[in-house]
C-alpha cells in the first residue's frame, strides 16, 4: 500500500509574500533617487544644449547685423512687428523704427522660429486687456525657451485679461548696473544685455574677453508663481525689464527659496545644486548656488578690467 500523498504548495505563504514585498519596496527606495538624479543629469543637460543654442543665435545676430540683440525698450512695450533694433540707440521715447520687444524676440529667426517672429504685425502693439495683437506669438511654447526640469512654462495672465502667456526661462545680464532704461553716460548697464537707449554692444565691447563674460543664463522663478502673474514674469515679445534681463548683484536662488518681487532681479533655476549660463563666447557652464559672490559679479560684467576666469 503507498504512503498518502501531500497537497503540492501552489503560492506563497503570508509571511513570504510580506517579505518579498519588503524586499522590493527596499529596491525602489534605493533605486529611485538614482533614477532621480538621472534624470536631472539628463534635463540638466537639455537645458545647457537651449543654452548652447541661444548662445549660437546671439552670434549669428552679430554676424548678421554687427552687434548683439538688444534686451528691448521698456517693459510694457511690445514687439512691432519682424524688425530688427537698429544700429543707433533711441531717445527715451517710444521708438517705432527699432526693435521695441527684447532679444528672445529678437532672435526667433536664428533659432529656426522665423515664423513665429512675422506673426508679430508692425506698429504700435501696446494694447491693453484682451487686445494684444501679439497673442499668437505670446501663447506659443518655444522648446528652446524651455527648461525641462520647470517645464513650459505657460500661465493664463489674470494681469491681461487672462491671456495665456509663455514664460521663458533664460534672462541676458546686465552686469551689476540697475535694471531702470537709461542712456546717461557713467549709468549704461555693464553687461551683455543693453537696451535700446544705449550704444549697440559688439564683439569689440566686452573687453574682459568672451570667455570670461556671462551672456544669458536660467532665471529664477518662484515655485508657487510658475501658473501665475509675476514681477518680471512678461512674454518674449515685451520689452526690457526682469523677464528680459537680469543682474548679478546677489548669488542666484533655486526656485523653491519662493521670494517673490526683488528676488526677481536674480538668476536662478529648478535645478537642485545650481544653473547654467552661456558665456560671450558660446561656451555653456555650469555654475553651484554657493559660488564666489565677487567672482559671479565679475563675471557678469563684460568691462570693468576684473579678469576672472569661471571657477
Amino acid at each position: 500500500m503507498s504512503p498518502p500523498r501531500r497537497d503540492q504548495r501552489t503560492g506563497f505563504t503570508l509571511i513570504e509574500l510580506l517579505v518579498v514585498i519588503a524586499i522590493i519596496a527596499i529596491l525602489i527606495g534605493l533605486l529611485l533617487p538614482a533614477v532621480q538624479k538621472v534624470r536631472e543629469a539628463a534635463a540638466r543637460m537639455e537645458c545647457q544644449n537651449n543654452l548652447k543654442q541661444i548662445g549660437l543665435a546671439w552670434h549669428n545676430h552679430h554676424d548678421a547685423l554687427r552687434y548683439f540683440p538688444t534686451s528691448g525698450a521698456r517693459w510694457w512695450d511690445q514687439a512691432n512687428g519682424p524688425i530688427p533694433a537698429k544700429k543707433t540707440p533711441s531717445p527715451l521715447a517710444l521708438d517705432l523704427t527699432t526693435q521695441l520687444a527684447g532679444w528672445t524676440f529678437q532672435i526667433l529667426p536664428y533659432i529656426e522660429q522665423s515664423n513665429l517672429w512675422r506673426q508679430s504685425p508692425l506698429g504700435n502693439n501696446n494694447g491693453s486687456g484682451t487686445a494684444n495683437n501679439n497673442s499668437i506669438v505670446d501663447q506659443t511654447p518655444i522648446p528652446t525657451y524651455t527648461c525641462p526640469t520647470r517645464g513650459a512654462n505657460l500661465y493664463a495672465s489674470a494681469a491681461n485679461g487672462g491671456r495665456v502667456t509663455f514664460r521663458a526661462a533664460y534672462v541676458a545680464s546686465y552686469g551689476t548696473a540697475t535694471e531702470g532704461a537709461t542712456n546717461t553716460p557713467g549709468r549704461q548697464h555693464n553687461g551683455m544685455g543693453v537696451d535700446n537707449f544705449e550704444p549697440r554692444l559688439s564683439m569689440s565691447g566686452v573687453t574682459d574677453g568672451t570667455s570670461n563674460t556671462i551672456m544669458v543664463g536660467e532665471r529664477y522663478i518662484a515655485v508657487s508663481r510658475y501658473t501665475a502673474d509675476d514681477w518680471g514674469g512678461e512674454s518674449i515679445t515685451r520689452g526690457f525689464g526682469w523677464a528680459i534681463a537680469r543682474r548679478a548683484q546677489a548669488l542666484p536662488l533655486h526656485d523653491s527659496a519662493n521670494l517673490f518681487e526683488a528676488a526677481n532681479e536674480r538668476f536662478g533655476s529648478a535645478h537642485s545644486e545650481g544653473l547654467s549660463f552661456v558665456f560671450a563666447d558660446g561656451s555653456v557652464k555650469f555654475m553651484p548656488y554657493t559660488m564666489d559672490l565677487n567672482v559671479y559679479r565679475n563675471l557678469s560684467v563684460r568691462n570693468d578690467g576684473n579678469v576672472i576666469a569661471e571657477p
